[in-house]
């Protein structure tokens, strides 16, 4: 756990720092304006794009190099979210092919991008929120389909979960969470979304809608 925990925060820390080689194109500055979900200087979770009435959309990406994102961190799967209801494509991708497109640019990339026997799946969705051992505290949240049968995200295992503050990569500023676990400690998952430099990335609170509560020994 302790090295887990050392890990995790020299991550954190050279985060910032992955900017080198990231800008593509003249316009990445005026795309960066554009790609931001319209949150401007609000806190985001995963809870507020889920419900929020306009669409949002979230990367899941995979550590490239022991734990860092960069221009070739692999891309699980594009994400959005509208009115409590998840449309997630699993794509054969990578980060830089997405990071500089607006929503409905990575929408319509997404659905041409669509891994080879996957098929794009919609449902109504829900943020699961992991508490600490006395059910009052949480310790981190992931986004889940309430559907079984559409299965969940690479997240679905993972029980250590930090906040990744708006950072510059690809020209965009992006935020949200990273996942490790230790079923397997080598994987390294993020879940992230284009916001504006101010904007603060949060947990949950527990009971609200659209949210269940998860001990995190009861997974």
């Amino acid at each position: 756990m302790k090295t887990r925990t050392i890990f995790v925060a020299m991550l954190l820390a050279i985060l910032p720092l992955m900017t080198v080689g990231c800008t593509t194109g003249s316009n990445s500055s005026n795309n960066a304006n554009q790609n931001s979900n319209s949150f401007g200087k609000q806190k985001v979770t995963l809870l507020s794009s889920l419900r929020s009435p306009s669409k949002q959309v979230w990367y899941e990406v995979s550590s490239s190099k022991r734990g860092t994102l960069s221009t070739d961190s692999r891309l699980y799967h594009v994400i959005f979210t509208q009115n409590g209801k998840i449309t997630s494509y699993t794509v054969n991708s990578n980060l830089s092919k997405f990071a500089n497109l607006s929503i409905d640019q990575a929408k319509e990339k997404a659905s041409k991008d669509i891994k080879e026997g996957y098929k794009r799946k919609t449902g109504q969705g829900q943020i699961q929120l992991l508490m600490d051992d006395s059910g009052n505290i949480v310790e981190g949240e992931r986004l889940h389909f309430t559907k079984e049968s559409f299965g969940d995200f690479s997240t679905y295992t993972d029980d250590h979960v930090q906040l990744i503050q708006s950072t510059k990569i690809l020209g965009q500023y992006f935020g949200g969470y990273v996942y490790t676990s230790n079923v397997v400690p080598d994987s390294v998952i993020f879940m992230i979304t284009p916001v504006s430099k101010n904007t603060v990335i949060d947990f949950d609170k527990a009971g609200q809608k659209y949210t269940k509560q998860l001990l995190k020994n009861d997974q």
